[in-house]
């Protein structure tokens, strides 16, 4: 029941600062809590250390609030903090010098340096600030292009120089990706960095805010270490309270909370976790009384609601289901501590650290966790080895595992994968492991998992060593393995391909299909294009995949700048060969009945295109000339019989934005972009422009190895 009359409706601020200071009475003068308790403890000798101390919330404007017991920064390269009593500070050899704690600069500070995979101090060097905090705060929630994901992490967690706001005009990209971002996003004279000692911690709170909606938990824990004490506001707060939750570090995150929602009454998700903490010290009666303070208070967390009004039910009882759209960390939380269930709406628009919190919550049924732990690996906030052991969670008879290839056929969903990933873990046979990998590479890939499957199954494939009797399997081994980056031991599948090749028309199927990734991940290469020509391409030669050329010797090697060794080789056929041979190999093995590819050959016209393209943003010069290709637009239906769809286009404001600030050398700004661009759903819809803009932007900042790794991912996702 309410606690005020019905017809008196209070503000949110208002409702919001009546709880809150009816809270500072309890939290000042009330019984300490079980978890504050805990948390006040003396250390022990011999105790495990705790990675992730509380942190006590100051506000920057607050300077009259106790000092908050914050972990000191640790001293990493290029980046020297002095506390108070230290010995005086030392140049960094970086560039970035803290000399006291009055002169930390907050938004410089990151997790690593040059040395450990930072990308450098001048990170946002002639970026706009405003620009830059529009960016971070619409980046993408999930990224499943593991290329861009991990760019992204290196960004975020890079010490380097804060961008500045522009301080006179506005800049070319400022203006244009104004009208892209959502109103708000760009903020005139918004302040990204202190200019008086670091009291203003704004562009690290993005930065953190960035790597949650990630699903970074492990980077963000690493990033929050290091920052330094009163430079924690209330956005890094929260970043912080919902990354312990997600640990399930319930004492650390309580200790916080307490703090902050003293010092923060008018943000409602410090009440709300309050209750979280009351229903943790068996409390649920203060809790139900603030549910109702927020609700007179306007408060519309209808999923927050219905899981603290079920709670007592739940824990008394059997699982509670509760719905929602938009599930949160703190609603995952919740739904732990009281025996509830947050059922999602659509499991493919869930946050990707709620997906990895529901793959770890036994609260869920096998099939629902390996889902959700799929998807999590996926975006990157679980590892593939947490669906491994769901994977070997359930339960299958000894004939199923005795023939998990004839069994997986009848089963559907995470079932049948989980059924041959155990068959795979437990063969030791090299031949027979193979045979259960190739089976459950299709099915992940069928299941539009391929990625997901590549992590999952990748260390499996450590004990099978090429040779002629798997040449079979080294096109699926090769291609995994490509895009692992483990050029060498993919090479290694090819050249046994490339060698049986014009003897074996299972090597000439492996070799001509890792022809695309050895050209991409830059294991051949070829070098610049010969005056006058295209490269030594000739789309002429298309019109032999429709005489069935699948032989190496109908080809005419010696593509531009290729090695004669790679001359020799399939490896070594200029792109039109390759097309020609490709779509002609598969189109007679499904002529001859041993595939069943006769109707599609599985070669599109769009695979040709995006390919093309591809090869062409990554500098390779043995390729088509774009005019070739417009003028081969009416005949691309000879290819696959059918005709190519065109992918829906990214704006193309958001592509001059990435162009421009890739040669401007604005290195942040630009990989942001890319994973604006270039991630989903550009990459799995094949989105030739957003993904060639993208490759072409990477390579002219110098990361040809990220951006050839997005053009291998570019790759599978066609089907390639």
């Amino acid at each position: 029941m309410s606690v005020f009359p019905a017809d008196r409706r209070l503000s949110p601020s208002t409702a919001l600062a009546a709880f809150a200071a009816a809270l500072i009475v309890s939290v000042s003068f009330g019984a300490v809590p079980v978890t504050a308790q805990q948390e006040t403890a003396p250390q022990q000798p011999g105790n495990p250390v705790r990675l992730a101390p509380p942190v006590s919330l100051v506000p920057g404007q607050r300077p009259s609030a106790p000092a908050p017991n914050v972990p000191s920064s640790r001293a990493i390269e290029g980046l020297t903090v002095k506390q108070p009593g230290n010995q005086p500070s030392i140049p960094s050899k970086k560039g970035i010098e803290i000399d006291s704690l009055s002169d930390v600069d907050p938004n410089s500070i990151g997790a690593i340096d040059a040395g450990r995979g930072g990308l450098g101090t001048d990170l946002w060097r002639g970026s706009d600030g405003a620009t830059i905090a529009g960016l971070l705060r619409t980046a993408p929630e999930g990224v499943s292009s593991t290329a861009l994901r991990d760019l992204l992490r290196r960004t975020l967690l890079s010490v380097a120089d804060a961008p500045r706001s522009a301080t006179g005009g506005n800049s070319p990209s400022s203006s244009a990706l104004a009208q892209l971002l959502p109103p708000g996003s760009l903020k005139t004279g918004l302040t990204l960095a202190g200019s008086n000692g670091g009291s203003d911690a704004g562009f690290l709170s993005l930065r953190a805010e960035a790597l949650a909606e990630l699903g970074e938990t492990q980077a963000l824990k690493d990033l929050l270490a290091v920052v330094p004490r009163g430079d924690v506001n209330e956005s890094m707060s929260r970043v912080q309270v919902e990354t312990l939750m997600r640990l399930q570090e319930d004492v650390s995150a309580c200790a916080i909370v307490r703090d902050a929602v003293v010092s923060y009454p008018a943000e409602p998700f410090w009440p709300k976790a309050l209750m979280y903490c009351q229903i943790l010290d068996d409390d649920l009666k203060r809790a139900i009384l603030g549910l109702d303070l927020l609700r007179e208070g306007g408060g519309d967390d209808t999923t927050f609601f219905m899981l603290v009004e079920g709670a007592e039910a739940a824990i008394a009882g059997p699982v509670n289901d509760v719905t929602a759209a938009d599930p949160s960390t703190l609603h995952m939380s919740l739904a732990r501590a009281t025996n509830q269930r947050i059922v999602p709406e659509d499991i493919t628009s869930v946050q990707p650290a709620v997906l990895a919190a529901m793959a770890a919550s036994s609260a869920y049924e096998l099939p629902d966790r390996a889902a959700a732990a799929e998807q999590a690996v996926r975006f990157g906030s679980l590892p593939a080895s947490s669906l491994g052991e769901i994977y070997n969670t359930f339960t299958f008879g000894a004939d199923e595992l005795f023939a998990p290839i004839e069994a997986a056929s009848v089963i559907d969903g995470a079932r049948a994968r989980a059924l041959l990933y155990q068959a795979a873990v437990k063969q030791e046979l090299p031949a027979a492991r193979a045979e259960i990998l190739s089976e459950a590479f299709a099915l992940m890939r069928k299941d539009g998992l391929a990625p997901v499957g590549n992590k999952l199954l990748l260390p499996l494939l450590a004990d099978i060593e090429p040779n002629r009797a798997l040449v079979w399997f080294a096109e699926t081994a090769g291609r995994a393995l490509y895009l692992a980056g483990r050029t060498e031991q993919a090479d290694a599948w090819a050249a046994q391909a490339d060698r049986l090749a014009p003897v074996d028309d299972q090597a000439m199927g492996a070799a001509l299909g890792l022809w695309p990734y050895r050209r991409l991940s830059g294991a051949v290469t070829t070098g610049p294009a010969q005056a006058g020509g295209s490269g030594g391409a000739d789309l002429s030669n298309l019109e032999a995949s429709k005489r069935g050329a699948t032989r190496i010797a109908a080809a005419q090697p010696g593509a531009a700048g290729l090695s004669p060794a790679a001359q020799d080789s399939v490896a070594g056929v200029s792109f039109s060969d390759w097309i020609a041979q490709r779509a002609g190999y598969l189109r007679d093995l499904g002529a001859s009945g041993e595939s069943d590819v006769a109707a599609s050959p599985g070669l599109s016209a769009r695979q040709v295109i995006l390919l093309r393209a591809l090869l062409g943003a990554l500098g390779e010069s043995d390729t088509p000339s774009w005019s070739e290709i417009a003028l081969f637009d009416a005949a691309r239906s000879d290819i696959d019989g059918t005709q190519t769809q065109t992918p829906a286009v990214r704006d193309p404001l958001l592509l001059l934005a990435l162009e421009e600030a890739s040669r401007a050398n604005r290195k942040g700004e630009t990989i942001l972009l890319a994973a604006m661009s270039a991630g989903d759903p550009s990459l799995a819809q094949g989105d030739l422009l957003a993904i060639v803009t993208a490759i072409e932007s990477l390579r002219r900042l110098g990361l040809s190895r990220e951006a050839r790794a997005l053009a291998m991912e570019a790759a599978q996702a066609s089907g390639l």
